[in-house]
């Protein structure tokens, strides 16, 4: 019998041949990104460098290898590469045509399902010598057979071999991960792993406060934290952050004016230590796509295997894919954030704006409906928590300095309200009872 990844020399041609016409011609990315995934190829260095091309594609329209290795080095990612640089050169030199592009991804496609069909035969080969029936080794083949078969769809499971798991994940609480604010801990149990969460609101409602107190919370925990600020730039981002954990007025965090006193400075000062040792990474880059997104959640994954992702906000984020409207556009970027938190395992939060819906209607208490662009954001997410602050409407409301998040979808759960001291002067958002 043949070991599980022959022809050996003929498979990693394809390779080779895949990624170097993908680096000839950056336009053959559009085509084969959906069809290629990581594990297909057979090993990680490669894996690697696909998720980089797909990211240099859309970063700079150029996929050589200069600009693939400027990326892993950027990335710090080099050093996982055997034979550094010189290997990218190697695949941009081998022989091949862009055009055959979609040829080696099917060989390649090919292979994966061979190797996983020539594991079963193995297995049966193993069974027939420690003296299984052939009735039972049939059945285990066919159960193999069928189960290969239905794997692009992901192959059922019977339910109580997943009891052991779940009963450990609920003892040990590892299902979930603090958001470090007790009252939407208490009542939506955190941000789940393999979750996908919108977090939407009309302009003024403090999103990107919200998201950002749970962001440093998080990383206080030791938890890494990817932070996309599509809206604003690094500088901005951390202006805020001081402001809320100096406790300074936003007013005298002005770069252009600054009114910054004594007293201040010393609490940065003090502070400052802590903010840098935040595992809190910012990433500003204006015109990424979905694409470039998911390339770097994937190699940020490989170095932090537990982390949350943050995205401020979806409506900023572009595709490699031409669409003729918002929607469709909107939908597609949604499963792929979707697809993304279940395969590497992670909290994805997004970011959402709301329609101008609530606006006109007496009580300005946003709904799910009021979700901006496709329905899609609504059905592809396991959770959507809406942000309603009523002193934006009524200054002088008995509720001034309150936000409400409404659990509007919970998966999880149950659909409620946790009512949140929102300190917009400081960019932050607290426990009432600790405001």
């Amino acid at each position: 019998m043949q070991n599980d990844k022959t022809p050996t020399g003929t498979l990693q041609g394809a390779e080779r041949a895949f990624l170097g016409s993908l680096m000839l011609d950056a336009t053959q990315v559009v085509d084969t990104a959906g069809i290629i995934t990581g594990p297909m190829f057979t090993n990680l260095a490669d894996e690697i460098i696909y998720d980089a091309i797909i990211y240099t594609a859309t970063a700079t329209g150029t996929t050589d290898p200069i600009v693939v290795a400027d990326y892993l080095t950027q990335t710090g990612q080099m050093h996982e590469i055997p034979g550094g640089p010189g290997y990218l050169h190697e695949l941009y030199s081998t022989p091949s045509s862009p055009a055959l592009a979609p040829h080696y991804a099917k060989v390649i496609t090919d292979a994966y399902q061979a190797r996983k069909l020539n594991a079963s035969l193995h297995a049966a080969l193993s069974g027939l010598e420690r003296g299984l029936s052939a009735s039972e080794l049939m059945a285990n083949l066919l159960k193999d057979i069928d189960e290969q078969t239905l794997q692009t769809a992901g192959a059922p499971t019977l339910i109580g071999e997943e009891l052991a798991d779940t009963a450990q994940t609920l003892q040990d609480g590892a299902g979930g991960i603090s958001t470090g604010i007790r009252d939407f801990d208490n009542r939506f149990g955190g941000l789940g792993k393999s979750t996908m969460s919108i977090w939407a609101g009309r302009a003024g409602m403090g999103k990107t406060a919200v998201a950002l107190s749970f962001a440093r919370n998080i990383a206080r925990q030791g938890i890494p934290v990817l932070f996309y600020s599509l809206e604003m730039s690094k500088m901005q981002m951390l202006t805020r952050i001081l402001c809320a954990e100096c406790r300074i007025p936003t007013d005298r965090m002005n770069l252009i004016n600054p009114q910054l006193t004594e007293g201040d400075w010393e609490r940065i000062s003090q502070r400052s230590t802590d903010i840098l040792n935040l595992p809190l990474y910012v990433e500003d880059t204006a015109g990424l796509t979905i694409e470039q997104i998911v390339s770097q959640v994937k190699a940020f994954r490989r170095k932090y295997p537990e982390m949350v992702l943050f995205i401020d906000y979806i409506g900023l984020v572009g595709t490699m894919k031409n669409y003729t409207n918002e929607r469709d556009k909107l939908g597609h970027i949604s499963r792929t954030l979707k697809n993304l938190s279940r395969s590497e395992d992670i909290p994805v939060q997004v970011l959402a704006q709301l329609n101008r819906q609530s606006e006109s209607r007496a009580d300005h208490t946003p709904q799910i409906s009021d979700l901006r662009g496709s329905g899609d954001l609504e059905q592809d997410a396991d959770n959507v928590f809406l942000l309603y602050r009523e002193d934006y409407y009524e200054p002088e409301s008995p509720r001034a300095g309150e936000v409400d998040i409404i659990g509007a979808k919970v998966r999880a759960g149950s659909p409620g309200t946790v009512a949140l001291a929102a300190q917009m002067h400081y960019m932050n958002v607290c426990d009432m009872a600790i405001s």
